[in-house]
């Protein structure tokens, strides 16, 4: 999945963000957080149904995982409460522009919240999925 037009909508959607990157940009950011809070969009697989169709036709719908982790030290409640109401209302509806052309994708639905201890800082991961039809 490429990531970059997602983050180009969440960086819109939360300018107090210091540091945007991807799944690569974790392990060096881990060593120490030093632009918080931070943003990172990490794609976590993708599962596909049964082919619907027979005679060598291939349509097969694909589900792709995702999560956005938002990285924190010593926030308040209330800006971990605006922080993940700020990523769903960027993210819940979006469809990934490149995906959608080829292949009329759903859009972006939220699975589920949680909160996390990341070697002293504060995380907070919100997954969501993305659905759309592989034909072949």
């Amino acid at each position: 999945m490429d990531i970059d037009p997602l983050l180009t909508v969440l960086k819109d959607a939360l300018p107090k963000i210091k540091e945007f990157g991807g799944a690569e940009d974790l392990p060096d950011a881990q060593k120490s957080f030093r632009k918080v809070p931070a943003i990172f969009v990490v794609p976590s697989g993708k599962a596909g149904t049964t082919n619907s169709t027979n005679y060598g036709v291939i349509d097969q719908k694909i589900t792709q995982r995702f999560s956005i982790l938002a990285v924190f030290k010593n926030p308040s409640l209330g800006d971990l409460h605006e922080t993940d109401q700020a990523i769903m209302d960027a993210v819940i509806g979006w469809s990934h522009p490149s995906i959608y052309k080829e292949t009329k994708s759903e859009q972006a639905e939220f699975i589920n919240q949680r909160t996390i201890n990341l070697r002293g800082y504060l995380a907070t991961s919100l997954d969501f999925q993305l659905t759309y039809h592989f034909r072949k």
